[in-house]
């Protein structure tokens, strides 16, 4: 197998649709996220308990006792599983895509030495928007210019530290200049550019979803400026008085005068994020299921209620 590689950005800044890219090339296998508890068994738990974690992934072998008895730590069992999952799809590498990695990147980098990091990044008010329409976590565009500044900062650290390693790459470029923004990126892999990279891409094993959907649609297609229409120009000022200096630096020009946001402002905007993210964690939580029975809506969940397919 060649060294792993790992995409890595913030939601919603079109990781989806450059691991689906990569899924197109006849040497990677690249698999969607992994659940956030697995970050902290990989760096404090034994393979035994990372397996019991995973066993209705079908990802991942369905009985995790012989697979995890083999295996002498969480890490070994991640790479013997991702490994047949890569064989499964007659690749000869894999890798993770998943914007949950930026809280884990060094720990990453030194388990796989030889490994790239692509890091993509797109216009924080396109993350924002689009965080506000489909994401539970995200109330308001104070909280996430917030966030996107916390996780960006934290990824170009990273690049900057390991500039032979990690490439930065921006969804903009993807998408209007896909063909040379992806040549460099197999350049940076060691692997070369075939044109299917370019077409539609495959699921391989990610379920389609209205979450994603955009990135299964040609890469024409998406587009970058719908929060045009989506923000008031009083969002947009809000928005850009905390990430403009990012923004600056990255290429994104503001499109307002950054003001100094009262203080009374900053409490009103992150009291309706507290509020409105308990609602919605309690209604997925509670509300919902209960809401599903009361129908009779719900659905059997098993193995392939998360990934397609079946684990070889």
């Amino acid at each position: 197998m060649r060294s792993p590689v790992f995409v890595v950005g913030t939601q919603r800044s079109g990781t989806t649709l450059l691991c689906a890219i990569l899924n197109q090339h006849h040497s990677y296998y690249v698999t969607n996220e992994l659940p956030p508890v697995a970050y902290d068994l990989l760096a404090n738990g034994t393979a035994q308990a990372l397996a019991e974690h995973l066993r209705l992934d079908s990802r991942f072998p369905g009985d995790p006792s012989p697979a995890a008895a083999s295996c002498a730590s969480g890490w070994e069992y991640l790479e013997t599983a991702m490994s047949r999952r890569a064989t499964h799809f007659r690749k000869d590498a894999w890798g993770i895509k998943d914007p949950q990695l930026t809280d884990h990147l060094e720990m990453f980098a030194r388990r796989y030495p030889d490994a790239q990091f692509i890091i993509i990044i797109r216009d924080p008010r396109s993350v924002v928007s689009s965080l506000m329409k489909n994401s539970w976590h995200v109330a308001n565009v104070l909280h996430g210019a917030q966030g996107w500044c916390e996780r960006v900062r934290k990824q170009l650290t990273f690049a900057e530290a390991h500039p032979t390693r990690a490439t930065v790459i921006h969804y903009r470029d993807l998408v209007t200049e896909p063909e040379g923004t992806i040549a460099a990126i197999c350049r940076r892999l060691s692997i070369d550019f075939v044109p299917e990279m370019l077409t539609r891409p495959n699921t391989t094993d990610i379920v389609l979803n209205k979450l994603n959907e955009n990135a299964f649609k040609d890469i024409a297609r998406n587009f970058d400026d719908k929060w045009k229409t989506h923000f008031t120009s009083r969002q947009v000022q809000i928005l850009e008085s905390v990430a403009a200096p990012l923004m600056q630096r990255l290429g994104y020009a503001p499109q307002s005068e950054p003001v100094p946001l009262a203080r009374i402002t900053t409490h009103c905007y992150t009291l309706h994020q507290r509020i409105v993210s308990e609602f919605r964690w309690q209604w997925i939580r509670r509300v919902e299921p209960a809401w599903n029975r009361a129908l009779g809506l719900i659905r059997p969940m098993g193995r392939d209620a998360t990934h397609v397919g079946t684990a070889p």
